[in-house]
């Protein structure tokens, strides 16, 4: 498996929230619809749907290398 790079865009702070409040409404509607007694996997898999159907670009699971001056984590 190769390493792909992924761009990371810069958005405003009020981008930020109105992405926020899109998700998280998405999310709790998916709690709401539901319940709480499903697994991990259930609700992942739905957000990722909905998600997609509201026009995110959506990347599930992705490993990721964080870096910071000297720090890396994998």
């Amino acid at each position: 498996m190769g390493i792909e790079s992924l761009e990371i865009n810069r958005i405003t702070r009020d981008e930020y929230h109105r992405i926020d409040y899109k998700v998280m409404r998405i999310a709790y509607d998916i709690h709401n619809q539901f319940g709480r007694l499903h697994n991990e996997g259930t609700y992942r898999n739905e957000l990722d749907r909905r998600c997609k159907r509201y026009g995110f670009d959506v990347k599930t699971e992705k490993k990721i290398t964080v870096r910071y001056k000297d720090f890396k984590k994998l």
